[in-house]
């Protein structure tokens, strides 16, 4: 994975919590209090507290949740909102949480290499990427390649920050 993949993070958690959140097309459902997220929110963790729906001016009344200033409210128009969903936010998390694999060559083993990516689909993405191999299909890959995420080695845990 390259840097500016690193630096995208961000933004593609926040497309894909989008695409999975339920968008909010109906306000007279929603509870006060209930956690939403705004489309133009720039973390999957930025969740608001729904106060009220003004029908009259399409404007949705919120205060956000985890604000030094718990009684600030804020006013915004009612498009572009979902309902926000713990698990869903977990899912996005572990998806795009980059992960270091080593991959060998079945064929040469001491040929190694190792690479950081978010899943297996994205890995396979990379090291056709970075060895230059744009036609090797993902078949092809896994009968010359074996891989595996690195979590700890010789007794010390892996983090990426």
């Amino acid at each position: 994975m390259d840097r500016a993949e690193l630096y995208m993070i961000e933004t593609y958690k926040c497309e894909e919590l989008k695409k999975r959140l339920k968008s909010i097309t109906e306000w007279k459902s929603v509870k006060q209090g209930t956690l939403i997220f705004h489309s133009h929110d720039n973390s999957i963790y930025n969740t608001n507290i729904f106060i009220s729906y003004n029908e009259d001016n399409d404007l949705v009344k919120y205060t956000v949740a985890n604000n030094r200033k718990p009684n600030k409210k804020y006013t915004m128009s009612a498009n572009g909102w979902h309902i926000y969903d713990e698990s869903i936010v977990d899912e996005v998390e572990e998806l795009y949480t980059p992960k270091l694999y080593i991959i060998n060559s079945i064929k040469y083993p001491e040929d190694i290499w190792f690479t950081v990516a978010f899943n297996e689909q994205h890995l396979i993405e990379c090291f056709k990427k970075e060895m230059n191999e744009k036609k090797l299909t993902n078949e092809e890959f896994e009968n010359k390649y074996n891989w595996e995420q690195l979590k700890n080695v010789d007794g010390f845990k892996i983090t990426l920050e």
